[in-house]
């Protein structure tokens, strides 16, 4: 049995803790990378995984083949990248220099992100959905872990769609120790998570990245009735009527904001700040396509508009 070729699209810190539970699994996996001066080029580098429960730490050193142009010969390739990097120019050259039918296993978070890139892209495209949180070490202000890259598997760290490229893309993660799962209908289950979970990142970043103001301000209302807005818009592009809101989703995000710090094994604003100002961008582009979409499906979209207006 010959052993399988991942090419992974994005050597940052999820597609560095994919890769190593990959090569766990006995993959051949191989990072295509952009800037070879950039952190996430080097190696040998250390990951750190935290124990869900206290502060037990397991650092492992990765040291994996990276290459700086597309070619054929993979199995699978994984996108794990922003969604503000779907369409980008270098990331279309290099697709273009794959075999044509290639399966993608796509990470980038946006309900709209596989038909953006079925546009570029005439192979069979499987969404995926990260539940790891993972970031640079140390982060700004901490003195540990050591240089490398920490992360958290909860159960579901990976949720794959119920295609065969994403069955099998569970198996290899699932033999190389990740908690993973599939959904058979993972593009609606996905569209509904990030509707509830960007509008919050937005809201926490008009609030300066600060927990305490954004659970005192009007922001999480805001973002509250933004989520509604989102999933709807979210639902109705899938095809789907919109589904009822959860019962007392603001007392349950204020309630998880208070308690979330005490709980995660790092500190969380921290990681907060550090993580989703470099993915900026993405919080606007979705925001803004969630907007767009609602205007052409003429559903209500007030609070995402407020959101967006706020952000600087």
């Amino acid at each position: 049995m010959s052993i399988p070729r991942i090419l992974i699209i994005g050597s940052g810190a999820v597609g560095a803790v994919y890769g190593h539970h990959l090569a766990m699994a006995a993959c051949r996996p191989t990072y295509l990378i952009r800037d070879t001066k950039s952190d996430n080029s080097k190696m040998p580098r250390t990951l750190h995984r935290y124990s869900l429960v206290g502060k037990k730490i397991d650092s492992r050193q990765q040291h994996l083949r990276t290459i700086t142009l597309g070619c054929t010969g993979w199995d699978q390739v994984w996108i794990c990248l922003p969604s503000s990097a779907i369409e980008s120019p270098w990331l279309l050259k290099q697709l273009a220099l794959l075999d044509p039918y290639t399966p993608i296993i796509l990470w980038s978070p946006d309900f709209r992100d596989r038909d953006i890139l079925q546009k570029h892209y005439s192979g069979p495209i499987s969404r995926a959905l990260i539940g790891i949180i993972s970031f640079q070490t140390p982060l700004p202000g901490e003195n540990t872990p050591s240089e490398g890259i920490a992360y958290v598997a909860p159960p579901r760290s990976a949720v794959l769609e119920d295609s065969e490229a994403g069955n099998q893309a569970a198996a290899w993660l699932k033999a190389g120790g990740l908690p993973t799962a599939i959904n058979d209908n993972l593009a609606l289950h996905e569209a509904r998570m990030t509707a509830l979970l960007q509008p919050v990142i937005a809201a926490l970043e008009i609030t300066q990245w600060s927990l305490k103001k954004l659970r005192q301000s009007q922001w999480l209302s805001v973002a509250t009735k933004a989520a509604r807005e989102a999933k709807a818009v979210g639902e109705t592009y899938l095809g789907k009527p919109p589904s009822r809101s959860i019962p007392g989703q603001h007392f349950l995000l204020k309630t998880a904001i208070s308690v979330a710090p005490t709980l995660l094994p790092f500190p969380l604003e921290p990681y907060l700040r550090y993580h989703f100002s470099k993915v900026s961008e993405q919080t606007r582009i979705m925001l803004d396509g969630w907007i767009e979409q609602g205007k052409i499906s003429k559903l209500p979209i007030t609070s995402l508009e407020a959101l967006r207006s706020a952000l600087p």
